[in-house]
Parts: C-alpha cells; structure tokens; sequence
C-alpha cells in the first residue's frame, strides 16, 4: 500500500506542476511555488503512509484541474474526467461529498450567467455528473448500506457525535481540541506554537496551541513532527525541534501571501456580483477556487465542531483542495510590485525547502 501511494503521489506531484505551469508567472515564481510544495513535508508525511488520504487528495487535485480545463475549453472529454474523478473521490473518503456540493454551486453559477447557446453543453455535464453520480456513489460506496444498518450514509472511528461546544466557556471531551467556538476557531496561536514546536496526544500537559484549529492545520502543514505521529516518528530530539521553530517562523509568508491572495479574490466575487458582471463568473474560473476552498474550510469547521478531539484537526483533510491553496499564493505575489521583495520571498522559501529537507531526512533516518 506505501508502494501505491508513493505511485500515487507522483501523479499528484505530476498534476500539480501541470497546474502551476498554466499559471501566468514568471519561470522563477512557478519553480519556487512547485518546490514549496512537492517538498512539503506533510505532503510526504503522508504519501508516504499506508492509508487513502493519498487517493484522496490525488483525486481532488484532478477534479479541480479538470474542471479548470473543462469550464475554459468546454471540451466533453475534460468534463468526463471532471465527473469520473468527482465519483472517485467520493468512494474513497465520504470528504469527497466536499466536492460534490462545490461541482454543483459552480455549475448552477455557471448556468445562470451563461448565454443561451453556452448553457446546452454545460448542462450536458452536469446531468452526466448527477446521474453518473447517484447511479454509482450511493451503492459503490456503502452509503446506502451504511444508512441501513447503522441510520446514517456516514460512518466514523468515534460512535457518536460530541456536545457542541460553547462560544466562550470551555468545556472538555476525550482529548481536548475544540474547547470552545472562540479558542478553536477564532485564534491563531503563532508564539505559542513557536515556543513549544510539538504536541503532545494525552489528555493533559498539552501545548495551548492544540486547541485552535487554524494553529494545526498550519502546524501540521509545515512541519512533519508537529504532531508527533505516528508512534515510531515522535521525536523530543532539540535539532529537530528547532528545525520546527524555522519552519513555523518562515511558514508565516507563504501564508500571508496566501491570505492577500484569498482576500483579492473574495473582493473581485463580490465586486463583480454588485456590479451584475456576469462576464466574470460566465467566462472567468478564479472563483471557483473561491468556491473549492471555501466548502473544505467549511467542512474542516463543521468536523472539528462534531468530533472536538484533536486528532480531527489534520491539514491533510484539506489537501484535495491544493489547486486552490496554490491559486491564491500565487495570487498573493501577483500584488507584489517590489523585486527586491520578490527575491527575498524567494530566498525565505528556499529556506522553508532546506529545513523541510532536513525534516523529512531527520525522519529517514529514525526510520
């Protein structure tokens, strides 16, 4: 299983550069973003585990650049792809539902602000995609029969769903998590996780930083021993956990220029709506992304409020949606106008690189 999801993965690395390189960015941009990437060490954390989240993240990866070409080219053969990969990814994981419930948002957009003569081959695949859809997920992926026997199309490692938590007081289940709407999803506990680089997977003597949602993902996104597992990759040795501390303090500009490149397109969405420019979501896809990443963060947000253990707070979770996470960081140079600035955030990520580099080495040699 390792050996197929190291097959896996280079398919994903393969989709990734393919996607990077229809990006209109200079060469030098393209190869940093790529190398940000295909050497991540939570990327390679876990492709290089035996699970289906590799599967998963492949899958979603090719939906989103299918759909890329698809809605620019309005080629059939793009669109079935579009849908096959669609049905896979929901086979694998239930989180493939995500991207269901996206597909349609951004084909109903696309049907509405579409001419007259457009909308006969959009809505072509879109009844494959429904029909194909519910002929084969419901049945092939055990969700009828899931439903059957136990009530719900949805089966989970935990029996039953947590007591939601309260905005302000914090209240413990199982190993702490969510503690509460604000503490979970309302902090970015940055020096926290600078001062203590791990966490711990006991119910008591844990980092602050486990109890907020966007602190893991970035944790766990940009250092592999961040989260101390699995059991034969915990670490307490100081190299490695200052190698952590780099990463953490680095992993911030990536970020920022991810979030200004979200924030750009969340202004253009709302402009072009008020402004009725149907042009923009007819003809243009930068939205889309909008739409892909906002259903994973909103999924990530509602599976943490259900199963407020900590364990649920996995960046991997999220990955499907990589298109779109590279889409608004390149977005985010696109504001620079500095070159100076441009190489220093070349030279910052190629550090990030290095120091992943010695992570991902560090584990190669506990192994």
């Amino acid at each position: 299983m390792q050996l197929i999801n190291f097959i896996f993965s280079f398919f994903l690395l393969v989709f990734l550069w393919k996607f990077i390189a229809r990006q209109n960015f200079s060469p030098h941009i393209r190869v940093s973003c790529f190398a940000l990437v295909a050497l991540n060490p939570c990327l390679t954390g876990i492709n290089v585990q035996a699970t289906n989240d590799t599967l998963e993240i492949l899958a979603g990866v090719l939906v989103i650049y299918f759909a890329d070409l698809f809605f620019t080219e309005k080629k059939i053969s793009t669109g079935i792809l579009m849908v096959v990969f669609t049905i896979l990814a929901s086979l694998v994981k239930s989180s493939g539902i995500v991207i269901l419930v996206a597909l349609v948002m951004i084909f109903v957009l696309k049907l509405i602000s579409s001419r007259p003569e457009n909308r006969r081959h959009l809505g072509t695949v879109f009844l494959i995609l429904l029909f194909s859809y519910f002929a084969i997920v419901p049945f092939a992926g055990d969700y009828y029969r899931n439903y059957q026997k136990y009530k719900t199309p949805f089966v989970h490692n935990h029996p039953h769903k947590d007591p939601p938590p309260d905005f302000f007081k914090r209240t413990y289940i199982q190993r702490p998590g969510i503690t509460s709407v604000m503490d979970g999803y309302f902090t970015f506990r940055y020096f926290d996780m600078i001062r203590e680089p791990m966490i711990t997977n006991g119910d008591e003597n844990y980092p602050l930083h486990r109890t907020s949602l966007w602190s893991q993902l970035y944790g766990r996104t940009f250092f592999m021993h961040f989260d101390q597992w699995p059991p034969s990759w915990v670490s307490s040795d100081p190299n490695i956990r200052m190698a952590g501390r780099v990463l953490i303090i680095l992993g911030i500009f990536p970020l920022l220029l991810f979030m200004a490149g979200f924030l750009k397109s969340i202004y253009r969405f709302f402009m072009s709506v008020k402004n009725n420019r149907k042009y923009y979501l007819s003809s243009g896809n930068d939205w889309m992304y909008l739409v892909f990443l906002s259903g994973f963060l909103l999924f990530i947000m509602k599976y943490t409020y259900d199963y407020r253990d900590f364990s649920t707070m996995k960046s991997i979770f999220i990955f499907p949606a990589l298109p779109a996470f590279i889409k608004f960081y390149l977005n985010g140079f696109s504001l620079i106008n500095s070159g100076l600035l441009i190489r220093l955030l070349h030279f910052i990520t190629g550090a990030i690189v290095i120091f992943s580099l010695y992570d991902i080495g560090f584990l190669i040699g506990q192994l």
